[in-house]
């Protein structure tokens, strides 16, 4: 996704990437791994074959884990069906 399609949002004068998702499980989704890259290089096509080499996706500007081990679950009701649960 290029940096530019996603949209931003202002939130007490502070611009935020906004990411949209539509959970359509009434179980949630459990993320334990996010990560933001960006890539500069002209490239549309990036290869990523194991983890050692994510680096080629760009500079790493945000990762979720960190140096801990955290984990964020979302749960929604009701669950899906195309529309837009959480943001």
């Amino acid at each position: 996704m290029k940096l530019g399609s996603v949209p931003v949002v202002t939130f007490s004068g502070t611009q935020y990437l906004s990411f949209t998702v539509d959970l359509n499980n009434s179980d949630g989704l459990v993320i334990e791994e996010f990560r933001v890259y960006i890539n500069t290089a002209q490239s549309g096509t990036v290869s990523v074959t194991t983890e050692a080499n994510l680096g080629n996706l760009g500079d790493l500007v945000y990762n979720f884990d960190g140096n801990e081990n955290n984990t964020l679950t979302l749960t929604t009701v009701p669950s899906g069906s195309g529309v837009a649960d959480m943001t």
